[in-house]
């Protein structure tokens, strides 16, 4: 009887780390894309597997911001006319500063505003899921880095200390495919 629940919950936990990789893979399209596809493509991908404290998540229009990225807020923009996220519709926002506040539930700033990332970092705010492609950037306490291999391909890293700070729940699955997981104590 163990032996029969240990088999099937095995089976179904790589069912599920199947279909996530499945999600994570490059889709045909992408591999042929710019860097601002795979990156608008892998914020839907990511920010599915985060789960916001103040349950946010189930009620109004998910709120995208994007500072600098044009190419990642266009393609944002065009995703969001066929997907939704948990449910919720997508709304995206191009910005040009950073203001304090609860406007949006996640906030991607492009590698090209180095000098915004330091600006969103000090602000702290809560349930903000907090993304970039600039470099350092999970290290200096942002939650996700993306990382563009050749062109073709997006690793990410994770600060796991920075998003329980916002009171954002990362998926166990999510921390397990990142190349490199910050927190607190050192560990991945």
């Amino acid at each position: 009887m163990q032996l029969t629940e240990f088999t099937r919950r095995s089976t179904l936990s790589c069912a599920v780390l199947l279909v996530f990789l499945a999600l994570m893979s490059t889709p045909s399209w992408a591999a042929k894309s710019s860097p601002g596809k795979l990156h608008a493509a892998m914020i839907f991908r990511l920010a599915s597997f985060v789960e916001w404290s103040d349950g946010s998540s189930s009620d109004g229009p998910f709120r995208v911001a994007v500072l600098g990225a044009e190419e990642v807020a266009d393609e944002l923009e065009r995703l969001s006319q066929t997907r939704k996220l948990g449910g919720r519709v997508i709304e995206v926002t191009s910005i040009n500063t950073l203001k304090a506040g609860r406007e949006f539930d996640l906030c991607f700033v492009g590698d090209e505003i180095e000098g915004s990332v330091d600006t969103l970092l000090a602000q702290q705010t809560p349930n903000l899921l907090t993304m970039s492609n600039t470099s350092g950037f999970a290290k200096r306490g942002g939650m996700i880095q993306l990382i563009t291999l050749g062109g073709r391909k997006v690793k990410f890293e994770v600060n796991r200390s920075a998003s329980e700070q916002a009171g954002l729940r990362i998926s166990s699955r999510l921390l397990e495919l990142a190349s490199k997981v910050h927190s607190a104590d050192g560990k991945k």
